[in-house]
């Protein structure tokens, strides 16, 4: 695979039938990640934008409310051009930790004192 680049397996992971965006970008980072594939191509490897995420963007103020993913993508890419998809865990594990759907727990929140929190 070493030879391929992210668009061409990003292309043939959404070939496959109920594979999306979202889950191919998960796909190619685990790659990235895990096993040292696309060095160098950071800026093509895509956040998941899923529910914890789409929500810490939202009531961070990146995203209009209510959050779309596609808005969550794009804001990623503004934010952290270089790699988009490294701010996919921190943000992933803040919505599950901290920013919970209801009842969010913001005082043990590191974005607590510039987060507007909108709708909380």
């Amino acid at each position: 695979m070493h030879d391929r680049n992210v668009h061409e397996v990003l292309r043939d992971f959404l070939s496959i039938r109920g594979v999306g965006e979202n889950i191919a970008s998960c796909a190619v980072r685990t790659l990235h990640d895990d096993f040292g594939e696309f060095l160098g191509q950071g800026s093509a490897i895509d956040i998941k934008a899923g529910i914890h995420t789409m929500r810490v963007f939202g009531r961070a103020g990146l995203v209009s409310l209510p959050p779309q993913e596609r808005a969550v993508v794009l804001a990623a890419r503004a934010l952290h051009p270089k790699f988009p998809g490294e701010l996919d865990l921190p943000t992933w594990d803040l919505g599950r930790a901290a920013c919970h759907e209801s009842d969010p727990e913001c005082p043990v929140c590191y974005l607590d004192e510039v987060c507007p929190k909108p709708g909380v």
